[in-house]
């Protein structure tokens, strides 16, 4: 038996400082310049959706009307309509649609 409790009244357990997760415009710009066009890509998805990695690789060319990527997220179940801005859209618009998913890899498979 022990007389005190090390759980009660522990506080905060963990602090999270996310400054160096940050991409800088520098390391985008260094980022597009070496890497392949599907990488490019799904750097350009993430940077103007703000969606998780699952929920990238899961948006369907369907989802996309021109103006708008629909989705249902895959943790939270929320149904989000995404508007897309014209960095985004250029993107969209000059990707061939090898396959149902708008990302995928050099070879042309999600």
């Amino acid at each position: 038996m022990i007389s005190v409790n090390v759980c009660e009244r522990g506080g905060r357990l963990y602090k999270a400082d996310r400054a160096e997760s940050i991409w800088t415009p520098d390391d985008i710009a260094r980022f597009m310049k070496v890497a392949s066009k599907p990488m490019q890509m799904a750097l350009m998805m993430a940077l103007w959706t703000g969606q998780r990695q699952g929920d990238l690789l899961a948006f369907k060319w369907s989802t996309y009307d021109g103006k708008t990527l629909r989705i249902k997220q895959s943790k939270t179940g929320a149904r989000v309509s995404i508007p897309v801005r014209q960095p985004l859209q250029e993107w969209l618009k000059q990707s061939q649609k090898h396959d149902a998913t708008i990302l995928v890899n050099s070879r042309g498979n999600p």
